[in-house]
């Protein structure tokens, strides 16, 4: 091009096409001959939609993302006031659908997540259960021997709740123990010999024998917890069999025709340690 030679001529010496001469002469650099002339690499465009008009679009084919075609979605965004071609909401399609596998994926592993931790969590629970329940068998297993009276049945009883050296809590309950307390509390809460510290067990066996006349599967719609009674129970009765008897309604209960049943003791079973 420097000899004066022309346009045409010089792209057909070299067998190339007049734009891509012209191209090369508005790239070419004198101070940098060989860079400027080589291809500039282009990177992806940007989208020419917003993340708020993407957010849209996932949000109308969110429940059914294969009903929607482009001119069914196109047609629903200019109604909305977003005016787009076909051919973008074709490849805004393509992200929106992406996107929601993506977030179905994370819930369903959330949820996964979710349910093995719930399942952790009962194994758990299960087998301290079966722990408690099989420790609480053993400990009551003198109350448990035949032709005892009824006064030796309580305090073999109380001495067992003893060796709990604390108070006995809702969570410490099994069916031996709720058995237990709903057998103290039904043969004292009809007296009218208690203790004025005692009157509660009125009320006990209000709501325990309330709770029992349920349709099995409802629960109380007032009143206390059932298993907060029942924990109360356990704890006057070790208080008051354990060691020395005091008058009151703790000894009444010797006489009562009532603890006859030993219902605690009519089918002892072990408990079932599998988890």
């Amino acid at each position: 091009m420097r000899d004066g030679a022309s346009i045409t001529s010089t792209a057909r010496r070299h067998a190339i096409s007049r734009t891509a001469l012209h191209r090369w002469l508005r790239a070419y650099d004198p101070d940098h001959p060989v860079a400027s002339l080589r291809p500039k690499k282009t990177g992806p465009k940007a989208p020419r939609w917003t993340d708020e008009v993407l957010a849209q679009v996932v949000a109308l084919i969110a429940d059914h993302p294969d009903w929607w075609g482009k001119h069914r979605v196109a047609t629903a965004l200019r109604a909305c006031g977003v005016i787009l071609s076909e051919a973008t909401v074709s490849r805004m399609l393509v992200v929106a659908r992406q996107q929601l596998a993506r977030d179905r994926d994370r819930e369903a592993r959330a949820e996964q997540v979710s349910r093995n931790r719930q399942v952790r969590t009962a194994m758990r629970r299960n087998k301290r259960e079966a722990a408690r329940a099989a420790l609480w068998h053993e400990r009551l297993a003198p109350a448990r021997e035949p032709d005892l009276t009824t006064q030796e049945l309580w305090r073999r009883i109380a001495q067992a709740l003893a060796s709990k050296r604390y108070k006995i809590q809702v969570k410490d309950l099994t069916p031996d123990l709720r058995a237990i307390a709903d057998e103290y509390i039904e043969n004292l809460g009809w007296r009218d010999i208690l203790l004025p510290g005692e009157t509660w067990l009125l009320d006990a066996r209000k709501w325990l024998l309330r709770s029992k006349n349920l349709i099995p599967g409802n629960a109380l719609r007032a009143g206390p917890n059932i298993d907060d009674l029942r924990a109360g129970a356990l704890n006057h009765l070790k208080k008051n069999f354990h060691g020395n008897i005091g008058l009151g309604a703790s000894r009444a209960l010797f006489d009562s025709p009532e603890t006859e049943k030993r219902r605690f003791l009519q089918a002892p079973q072990a408990p079932d340690t599998a988890c």
